[in-house]
């Protein structure tokens, strides 16, 4: 190694190693379910929390083009504004609108995490896609009303469930927010197969579901993972509203006239009454 300028040295390398196991014993590395959120500064390597949670990565889907592509002064400092604009926001949504937790800002991607109610799988998928639909909302909306700069700008996310050890780790005074787990990087990966636009679920969050929403992940093969186009909140809440009307067994009322055909949850003149096999999300 000498002959080649590196200074690396076994034996230090294994005394250090050492001192670290003498410093952290076994008997001091604790972790622990949560039934409130969990307090993300108040870990460390013997205070833990291992949930069942959903991890959920949000990229900035042609970024990196776009700062390439500022050669100027005045599009660098524009190109900085909208990369600070979306770090915050996306952020805001997350841990304002749905109470989850920001675990990493990575470069242009979010990492963040949901884990609440406790142990419930159902809820907890729920709740991550929901935000998942907020942040692609805020993205399509807000973020390029504000910033046209941005326009060509769009999100990849991916979400995975599953068992999750949440700590903070490091060097004294620098530690970083970690989740481990094999859905942590199940989400990455469906993130980064994913194009700009697209929400990708794994089968696990898939499998959890509402009905109303599972139509609206159809299976990719490229993708490997469930995926929805252009998934909005407010495609969501509509949907979620018209299976509460028109859910299974409920009678549905169609009758046709000048306007077309009309359909209510409502009993009407000349209407013919028909009761779905599954939901009726408000969409053909």
């Amino acid at each position: 190694l000498a002959a080649h300028g590196l200074t690396w040295n076994r034996d230090a390398s294994a005394s250090n190693v050492e001192d670290d196991k003498k410093h952290f014993p076994l008997k001091d590395i604790g972790y622990s379910s949560v039934e409130a959120p969990i307090d993300l500064d108040d870990l460390s390597i013997s205070n833990n929390k291992r949930v069942l949670g959903a991890s959920i990565f949000a990229d900035v889907s042609g970024f990196t083009g776009y700062i390439d592509a500022a050669t100027s002064e005045a599009d660098k400092q524009a190109a900085l504004r909208v990369f600070h604009a979306i770090r915050k926001e996306t952020a805001r949504v997350i841990t304002g609108d749905f109470d989850g937790l920001r675990i990493q800002y990575q470069g242009d991607r979010i990492q963040s995490f949901f884990h609440l109610p406790q142990d419930d799988g159902a809820a907890i998928v729920k709740k991550v896609v929901e935000a998942a639909a907020g942040l692609q909302s805020s993205m399509e909306s807000t973020l390029k009303a504000c910033l046209p700069e941005a326009s060509d700008l769009r999100l990849a996310i991916g979400i995975d469930l599953g068992t999750t050890l949440v700590s903070k780790l490091g060097a004294r005074g620098q530690r970083d927010r970690i989740c481990l787990g094999e859905a942590v990087e199940g989400a990455a990966q469906l993130e980064e197969r994913s194009e700009g636009g697209q929400t990708t679920v794994s089968s696990q969050v898939h499998g959890l579901l509402l009905e109303y929403l599972c139509d609206r992940f159809p299976y990719s093969a490229k993708v490997q993972g469930y995926v929805a186009t252009d998934l909005t909140a407010e495609q969501i809440e509509r949907a979620a509203k018209a299976a509460e009307v028109y859910g299974v067994g409920a009678p549905v009322f169609v009758r046709t006239g000048a306007a077309g055909v009309v359909v209510s949850g409502q009993d009407s003149a000349h209407a013919r009454t028909i009761v779905p096999a599954r939901p009726y999300t408000g969409e053909a």
